[in-house]
């Protein structure tokens, strides 16, 4: 019985987490900017080292840069990086583009995207690929909270 309460909570803890992931950063970044993006790059980490088969470059080994939006605050450029793009995000920013961002009030130089803009101007597939990485993690979130409603149907309230 106790084990059950402790297994409901877990995830019902870690579904929650997983679903309102980015409520902070809507509530934190609310400063709306226009400005321009430049996306980031793809690079290899270790050019000298040669790890796994001929002509193949393992995953681990690729890093990205992170996309830069320059806006006008009171008649200078700013430039910032967004905080919610991770991994190859940034490479879905159309250079010279202009995005709506939210901008932080206590640092300048740190910027949110609306995910909705990285569907502006990409092929299909991409938009596909884009939506099933964005969709995954609340989706297994929906499943944990439903582990932590079972656990709770089934096992404590008997």
């Amino acid at each position: 019985m106790n084990f059950a309460y402790v297994v409901a909570v877990f995830f019902a803890v870690c579904g929650l987490l997983i679903l309102f992931y980015d409520i902070p950063a809507l509530l934190l970044y609310h400063n709306k900017m226009k400005a321009v993006g430049t996306p980031g790059g793809k690079y290899d980490m270790h050019p000298h080292k040669q790890i796994g088969k001929y002509g193949a470059i393992p995953k681990e080994r690729i890093s990205y840069t992170k996309a830069v939006f320059t806006y006008d605050l009171g008649g200078k450029k700013v430039m910032a990086t967004a905080v919610n793009l991770v991994g190859d995000d940034n490479t879905f920013i159309n250079k010279g583009q202009t995005y709506t961002i939210k901008v932080s009030p206590f640092d300048p130089h740190k910027c949110y995207l609306p995910p909705i803009q990285l569907y502006r101007k990409c092929s299909i597939p991409a938009k596909v690929f884009i939506f099933i990485k964005r969709l995954l993690p609340k989706a297994g979130a929906v499943m944990f909270l439903g582990i932590a409603w079972l656990t709770y149907i089934n096992f404590i309230n008997v």
